[in-house]
């Protein structure tokens, strides 16, 4: 009694293993987050929250927008390193 919609896949639903992944690193990022400095807090808060662009954040910051970049890419990074550590020491 089944037809094929019962028994095809959506190729848009994630596996269990990228929902696994996904949620891992969600919860990585959470816990990192609070690690940064306020202003990288800041930052990343006004460019993915508020969707500020970088003139507006250089506004925000009384820095030029090259500065604002560098920032970006250093809290980015920092970031990056934080949920490193954190994986590392979870495992």
């Amino acid at each position: 009694g089944l037809t094929y919609q019962d028994i095809l896949c959506d190729p848009n639903t994630p596996s269990p293993v990228e929902t696994a992944d996904r949620r891992s690193a969600c919860e990585a990022l959470r816990r990192a987050l609070p690690k940064l400095d306020v202003r990288e807090q800041q930052l990343l808060f006004f460019r993915h929250c508020e969707a500020l662009s970088v003139a507006e954040i250089a506004a925000v910051f009384e820095v030029t927008p090259a500065r604002v970049s560098q920032l970006y890419n250093g809290a980015i990074a920092r970031l990056r390193a934080l949920m490193k550590v954190d994986e590392a020491g979870a495992v």
